[in-house]
């Protein structure tokens, strides 16, 4: 009995150290991370990841440390490995923008979708909207847009680039009527802004953007910052 109760007291003992050993260098990665040492970020997260394994917030900052190296499938499964442990709205949004650095849109729709079912947060929407949109899914990204455009309506500048955005959706399903109603909403939110017309297009590079008659805007991934 008594040799049960030490084992358990040093188990327990040895978890905690573990876990401060890890924040440490989770603490040295993110000064790493701060010089742009990406390549010396990871190397430190992998060490703490080595030493605890259980610790979702070393996962989510391998996710996206692996995303700024490069190495996007280690980062895929990094997030998978802080899902398993936690696996709240801000861990999905993680993960698809791991896919959408990898141009899976597919497969960040799914992560996106999962994380707005857990959180109607602005920022998860927009990223909903930005993969339906790059994976061409623009039918299912219209109820998706409507829904951004509710969550932006305390923000000038966030309502008209969601209602931007839902006009060029209108417009590449064809729906002209529907789109020139989204733009004329455009000009009432904002009256400095005159719209014929948005369309979807992607550059050289494949970034997305929504580019209008007036002024182009570029639609960008929202990270959240990590714990």
């Amino acid at each position: 009995m008594l040799a049960c109760l030490c084992l358990a007291s040093c188990g327990g003992l040895t978890e905690k150290w573990n876990r401060a050993k890890a924040d440490d260098l989770i603490s040295d990665a993110g000064e790493k991370f701060a010089a742009n040492d990406f390549k010396g970020n990871v190397q430190l997260l992998t060490e703490a990841a080595r030493i605890d394994p259980s610790n979702p917030r070393v996962w989510w900052k391998l996710c996206e440390g692996y995303q700024l190296t490069e190495e996007f499938d280690l980062a895929i499964a990094a997030c998978h490995r802080n899902i398993d442990l936690r696996g709240d709205a801000s861990d999905y949004n993680s993960l698809g923008l791991a896919y959408m650095a990898k141009h899976d849109y597919q497969n960040a729709a799914l992560a996106f979708e999962k994380s707005v079912k857990q959180s109607p947060d602005r920022i998860f929407y927009s990223n909903f909207v930005w993969s339906l949109k790059c994976a061409h899914q623009f039918d299912k990204a219209v109820p998706a847009a409507q829904q951004l455009v509710e969550l932006s309506a305390g923000d000038t500048s966030e309502l008209t680039s969601a209602l931007e955005s839902l006009g060029a959706i209108f417009v590449e399903l064809g729906q002209v009527d529907k789109a020139n109603e989204t733009f004329a909403k455009v000009h009432v939110a904002d009256p400095k802004r005159n719209i014929n017309t948005c369309r979807l297009k992607t550059d050289n590079k494949g970034d997305l953007s929504v580019e209008c008659s007036d002024s182009p805007q570029v639609v960008k991934a929202n990270r959240t910052p990590n714990p």
